[in-house]
């Protein structure tokens, strides 16, 4: 720091090579204010050396970052931590993983950094090239899978009762990067390999001056999973307690040794006011699912990878109603208010937004952003007092 507060060039050169130099490898975290033991080679972290005026800084260094970097980082975390009743404390910059849109390069030095162990080092041109390509490969990649898990949805209406009857849910996890590769993930006797288990996922709805109410999901009304997992090529499912050829609903979720996550539900219409498509199950599996994902990438040792994910509504009859809300209001004023709240979607596909899963604990946000786009989706539009927010609590079992 230098004058009135200012930050010196050389400062904001190292700093921001540090953390760019994160998002072109792996993720990280830099701290700011903390003392170094200079004996330990590397140098190892000591105490806090605590930063005056913390919070000024952390907001000066969100500018630079944003006027600094090309391409702009797509997840960069700038947050100040007080040590004290004071302003003092210290600055943290996260990177969450690897940048889908990496290479980046700082302006002003125009050079491209990567971390390699404990340094940042500048790139060589074949490796800005070759990463350039990588990435550019990865997301045709995730494209051409999210095609390929849709096309093949279409497939599971056969085995409903009425195929041209129905609505569908398609929620699908895909890796951004290339980095998960498990060479297995099923056991016999329908288990999951060690150290992969199910998360207990919780998913509450806070509407003001009311108590928090739980959002019940489909996965637990159909028993989803408590009845095994079936090996698949390179993956496992499960699906619900049935195994008819033809039934009135079809379910299941898949797990794939690539780092896919999917879930999928099938329904038949029927009359519309008796089979609508309530809002709240199509959240509580999103949470599911990007659980899931984050149990998974754990598993994998991958714990900062992102996750593209994907919510599509497909309708096989002339439409659907949907329904904010669960059908366990049936009966209540919360009912009533509900179907005043509902709108319809038509026949085909209704893709959602791609939704980008960094960090878990984000998970009530990107609830509350799939809600807006469902409603937005059937024509309606609320404000957040009347849909309420999201909290999103899960334990790897």
């Amino acid at each position: 720091m230098i004058g009135q507060m200012k930050i010196g060039r050389h400062a904001k050169d190292q700093i921001l090579k540090e953390v760019v130099s994160f998002a072109n490898a792996y993720g990280g975290v830099l701290v700011l204010g903390i003392e170094e033991d200079s004996d330990e080679k590397p140098p190892a972290a000591k105490a806090i050396s605590a930063i005056p005026k913390c919070e000024e800084l952390a907001e000066r260094f969100r500018i630079i970052f944003r006027d600094r970097v090309e391409p702009k980082l797509p997840s960069c975390d700038i947050f100040a931590v007080l040590t004290s009743e004071s302003d003092d404390g210290v600055v943290v910059f996260r990177i969450p993983s690897r940048s889908r849109l990496a290479p980046h390069r700082v302006k002003g030095t125009w050079i491209c950094p990567i971390r390699r162990w404990d340094r940042s080092e500048e790139m060589s041109m074949r490796e800005i090239q070759d990463m350039t390509l990588n990435v550019s490969r990865g997301l045709e990649r995730l494209d051409k899978r999210l095609r390929d898990r849709a096309a093949r949805f279409e497939q599971e209406f056969e085995r409903l009762t009425s195929p041209d009857d129905a609505y569908g849910i398609r929620i699908t996890a895909f890796p951004v990067g290339d980095d998960i590769r498990l060479p297995t993930i099923c056991r016999p006797y329908f288990k999951l390999v060690e150290g992969l288990s199910t998360p207990s996922v919780t998913v509450a709805r806070q509407l003001p001056d009311q108590e928090p109410t739980v959002v019940e999901g489909l996965v637990n009304l159909h028993c989803i999973g408590q009845y095994g997992w079936s090996p698949q090529l390179r993956a496992v499912r499960s699906r619900p307690g049935h195994d008819l050829p033809d039934s009135d609903y079809e379910g299941y979720l898949e797990i794939h040794c690539d780092g896919l996550v999917e879930f999928g539900w099938l329904c038949m219409i029927g009359e519309l006011t008796q089979r609508p498509l309530y809002s709240d199950y199509v959240l509580r599996e999103f949470a599911n699912v990007i659980c899931w994902a984050d149990t998974l990438r754990r598993y994998a040792d991958s714990g900062r990878l992102e996750y593209a994910v994907q919510a599509a509504i497909h309708v096989t009859g002339n439409e659907i109603l949907v329904v904010p809300g669960s059908n366990a209001d049936w009966g209540s004023s919360a009912a009533e208010r509900s179907y005043r709240l509902a709108g319809r979607l038509p026949r085909g596909v209704t893709p959602m937004p791609r939704y980008a899963l960094d960090d878990v604990s984000d998970a009530g946000a990107m609830l509350s952003t799939l809600e807006h786009d469902l409603c937005n989706a059937v024509g309606k539009a609320f404000a957040d007092n009347t849909l309420g927010r999201f909290e999103v609590r899960y334990e790897q079992g």
